[in-house]
């Protein structure tokens, strides 16, 4: 087990004076960031070596060292976390004393035999990037220096039949060789029962230590945004607030008309008039990117809104939600649109709105009402 862990702090002693190299480069604006589609930033790893296997007498028999191989699938969430699946392995070597092992390739001496597990380690890891995380995200970043750490089993196929759980750990170099290709440097410790390999008794636990190189192709890439980037020009928002401003003037002006006549009818009993109600063009509220509460200007909207539902004597109207098609799934669109619509129902109604006058529908995002964007993260309230 000492082994393991000197393989596992060389890993760490190597990266080093890269780690320190990217320190010296200029420094890059950080997170948050906004999580991206799911079939965005994903990657295939190939990559082969040589490993140790480390057990009670591993020292004893013809060569504990032998090649190692990786295949590698995973999915950048963040330029800092991200998770794959690996699978390792090939074959193993140490050395028993007993001859009864069924692992047992022959005799090496007078005392010891030696050992031979043709095996694979499947395991799941969770992937740190610490240079996006201490020095932001940069695309085109030459090297990275990711840690990870991961579990899983690992299992002959071949022979005798050997399955544990595994623990694993280690360090990934990348280093970035075009827009879609890395070349990546692997050292990886596991840890796992000590009787995988036959024997009973001696160390509490064995383990495999590797060094790998190989390649990484990257596809569905998709720069990643900062949370930050997504609302920087509030100009589009000002100009809407205004223009719901000018609108709320206009049904203010017409709801008192309207009040003016309905006066001057009752005070004319003789004269019947015949009122021709002008439809309502509708009131939208806007809402932030993946949010569902009613802004403060929202509110001021829908106050004023309450006031030209009630006075319309019990008139239908609905209320429509939308969500953006440039982001997020259909099912998590659709969620949106139908929290944000009954949100605003459930306030319209706290101000007093008879609910039977309102109508709640969710579009999702398979329609978009308006060309951009941020303007259909909306909610419609119309006649």
């Amino acid at each position: 087990m000492k082994n393991l862990f000197k393989i596992i702090a060389f890993a760490a002693v190597l990266a080093l004076p890269l780690a320190a190299q990217a320190q010296n480069e200029p420094q890059t604006k950080k997170g948050p960031y906004v999580t991206n589609g799911f079939w965005d930033n994903w990657f295939m790893s190939v990559g082969a070596g040589v490993q140790g296997y480390f057990g009670e007498f591993h020292t004893k028999g013809d060569t504990y060292i032998t090649p190692a191989f990786d295949l590698s699938v995973g999915k950048w969430i963040t330029p800092v976390w991200g998770a794959r699946m690996q699978v390792a392995g090939l074959s193993a070597k140490s050395a028993t004393i007993y001859a009864n092992n069924p692992f047992v390739d022959g005799r090496y001496d007078n005392t010891y035999y030696n050992l031979k597990m043709k095996y694979m380690h499947y395991h799941v890891d969770a992937l740190f990037n610490l240079s996006a995380a201490f020095w932001g995200y940069k695309p085109d970043r030459v090297y990275e220096l990711i840690p990870f750490v991961g579990f899983g089993g690992i299992s002959t196929y071949s022979g005798p039949s050997s399955n544990e759980l595994a623990f694993d750990a280690g360090i990934l170099n990348k280093f970035r060789i075009s827009e879609h290709f890395d070349i990546n440097l692997e050292l990886r410790g596991a840890l796992f029962n000590q009787r995988f390999d036959g024997q009973w008794g001696g160390n509490r636990g064995e383990g495999i230590g590797s060094i790998t190189a190989g390649i990484t192709y990257r596809f569905g890439k998709k720069p990643f945004k900062r949370a930050s980037e997504l609302m920087t020009d509030l100009t589009p928002f000002n100009k809407r607030i205004s223009d719901l401003e000018d609108e709320l003037a206009a049904s203010k002006a017409k709801q008192a008309a309207l009040e003016k006549a309905l006066k001057d009818a009752e005070n004319r009993p003789a004269v019947v008039e015949e009122v021709v109600e002008t439809p309502y063009a509708g009131t939208a509220v806007f809402f932030v990117i993946g949010r569902t509460d009613i802004s403060a200007e929202g509110k001021i909207v829908l106050d004023q809104m309450a006031e030209t539902i009630k006075a319309s004597n019990g008139g239908k109207f609905v209320v429509t939600g939308y969500a953006d098609k440039e982001t997020g799934s259909a099912a998590r669109n659709m969620q949106l649109s139908q929290q944000r619509a009954q949100n605003v129902h459930d306030y319209l109604v706290s101000k007093g709105v008879n609910s039977d006058q309102l109508d709640v529908i969710a579009m999702g995002s398979k329609e978009n009402p308006y060309s951009q964007p941020y303007l259909n993260r909306v909610v419609i309230v119309k006649k």
